[in-house]
């Protein structure tokens, strides 16, 4: 074996110990010089990746992983539809992966927090392992590992959440795809809706990678005024069943959350409902699509949690800990509070950390989009079984005092359209008749309790400003 042989299997040995390494460390525990270490590496360019520049570089071997390319191109689709080269993704020995763009990098401890939400995930996900067979995945999504979810983005990644595309695959799949878009009309939405829920049920979803478990699908259809649009299609199970008329007095009740935050000033997916004989549709507006081909980038409160804080607690202590490190603005931080207040007041028992997204920017500026998923959850069936559960608001956290007044009155307003919605089954306003009344008694409660608060503190500052001030004692 010749010696640059010997020194090479040497490097990649310290290399498989440790993972991505500084210079001299790796140099260090060979017992060679800088200069000789340099030579090592140019002479190595295939089983040792160079990662950065200067004083921050960090050497590392590449993971192999089957059907994957080893340097996997990064692609960002503006908004008027043109993608574009970013950056390139390594995946690293070890479980590392390193992601550069431009002249910068970053070294990840498993994926990027920023693929976490165009993987595969919830219904959508089980379907998509079904359509790919060939691409070897386990069937269930849940058994997944990095290099799994690698290879479907890599592979099949043209439709995912946000605007970003990983390699050359799934680029070739999206430029195939610019052809003209056929919309679904108006007229014939309703058939071809119970169509393609029909396909989604069976495993064939039409496009998208996003997540959550209830059933849904992606379509381009017209709407309004001849406008055009890329939609996901939430359903209900069919109607004759009281499961199905559970889930869809629970997709109009997410219409009319909408519409009542839209009204209190608060960005929301705008949804529109569709019933017929068999099924009942939502049908909300894509904010991650714009026109028939432009993407905007967005990230999951989730993903952006899990990567700063590893907290996932809940929605208000995440704005003020977003708030706090810079992250989002005061503004949107205030919102979400607005928000998760709403939610606790419609029983929306299920606000986890899928259900807030931020656009993203090139500046790296977060902007909240609008809310979407906000529907009162405590009613949802279990196991195809509806479970009637009582309504018992929690007290509400100090931190949203500021939005208790807009969001009390949204609540309420949205219980009373819920009982005087036309397509809302008269079981589900039995069961929700006094909620109204007990979001009133809960906000005439707090107002006491705030005014009590203020008049006490009012009566201390007085009592202390009264108070004569005496000298300090000598030693005190």
């Amino acid at each position: 074996m010749a010696k640059s042989d010997f020194r090479t299997a040497a490097l990649i040995r310290e290399l498989r110990a440790r993972r991505a390494a500084g210079a001299r460390e790796l140099y260090e525990a060979l017992g060679m010089s800088q200069a000789s270490f340099s030579r090592l590496v140019s002479q190595s360019p295939d089983e040792v990746l160079t990662l950065g520049r200067g004083r921050a570089t960090r050497y590392a071997l590449p993971r192999a992983i089957s059907g994957v390319e080893r340097d996997i191109p990064l692609f960002e689709v503006d908004e008027q539809g043109v993608a574009h080269r970013v950056g390139m993704i390594n995946p690293l020995h070890g479980g590392e992966t390193w992601v550069a763009r431009g002249a910068s990098g970053e070294l990840y401890e498993g994926l990027p927090y920023f693929l976490d939400d165009m993987c595969p995930q919830g219904f959508l996900g089980r379907a998509f392992a079904m359509a790919n067979r060939d691409l070897e995945l386990p069937e269930r999504v849940t058994d997944w590992n990095d290099d799994h979810m690698l290879r479907a983005l890599s592979a099949r990644g043209e439709d995912t959440v946000g605007n970003l595309l990983i390699g050359e695959g799934s680029l070739q799949r999206f430029l195939s795809a610019a052809g003209p878009l056929t919309p679904i009309r108006l007229a014939d939405q309703s058939l071809a809706f119970n169509h393609l829920a029909v396909l989604a049920v069976q495993g064939q979803p039409a496009g998208s990678s996003a997540g959550g478990e209830h059933p849904k699908f992606a379509a381009y259809v017209e709407h309004g005024s001849g406008k055009r649009a890329h939609v996901l299609v939430k359903f209900s199970p069919p109607l004759n069943s009281e499961v199905g008329e559970r889930w869809s007095d629970l997709l109009a009740c997410e219409a009319i959350a909408a519409d009542v935050l839209h009204e209190a000033g608060i960005p929301a997916a705008r949804a529109r409902i569709l019933t017929n004989q068999e099924r009942t549709h939502l049908v909300v507006p894509r904010f991650d699509r714009l026109g028939r081909r432009g993407r905007r980038g967005v990230v999951s409160l989730g993903a952006l949690d899990d990567y700063h804080f590893g907290r996932r607690d809940n929605y208000t202590a995440a704005s003020v800990r977003l708030e706090r490190a810079g992250l989002i603005s005061a503004g949107d931080a205030e919102t979400i509070r607005l928000v998760h207040t709403f939610g606790m007041l419609i029983a929306n028992s299920d606000m986890h950390f899928g259900n807030i997204s931020f656009f993203t920017h090139a500046n790296g500026r977060l902007e909240l989009t609008p809310v979407y998923d906000m529907l009162p959850m405590l009613y949802a069936p279990v196991n195809d079984q509806v479970l009637e559960r009582e309504f018992v608001i929690a007290s509400l956290p100090a931190q949203t005092m500021a939005s208790w007044e807009p969001a009390f009155r949204a609540a309420r307003r949205f219980w009373e359209r819920v009982l005087a919605h036309p397509r809302i089954s008269k079981g589900f306003k039995s069961r929700v008749r006094g909620n109204a009344d007990k979001v009133a008694r809960l906000y005439a409660a707090s107002r006491a309790s705030i005014n009590a608060g203020s008049m006490l503190r009012t009566s201390t500052r007085q009592e202390t400003a009264a108070r004569p001030r005496g000298r300090r004692r000598a030693g005190v």
